[in-house]
């Protein structure tokens, strides 16, 4: 192809239903747009929180952005906390939740 002479071909309806070019493993067809609005989204914010946390928030869902992680065997549910913000501030949390201990609204 030529540069400029690429062809868009938008979304249908189709797409979405169970066997359609988005839902190959045959969910709901709103949990499959809801999937690629997802994607869609960790992609457009790669590097900000905003990304990570669609991804944290719905990995449990069917639905949910399924990533797999360069090391080990799962991902992480939390920041590290710093030392100098468990040093100085006296809301912070004791004992310090592990990286990888899901928080209670995600179980």
């Amino acid at each position: 192809m030529t540069a400029g002479s690429y062809k868009y071909d938008p979304y249908v309806a189709a797409d979405f239903a169970a066997g359609g070019i988005e839902n190959a493993d045959g969910i709901t067809d709103d949990n499959a747009l809801l999937r690629e609005i997802l994607q869609e989204r960790y992609v457009s914010f790669y590097g900000q929180h905003l990304g990570w946390n669609d991804e944290r928030r719905t990995r449990t869902e069917a639905y949910g952005i399924k990533l797999t992680p360069n090391n080990g065997t799962q991902l992480p549910w939390r920041f590290i906390y710093p030392q100098n913000e468990l040093n100085s501030n006296p809301n912070a949390p004791k004992p310090v939740p592990a990286t990888f201990e899901a928080l209670a609204i995600y179980k």
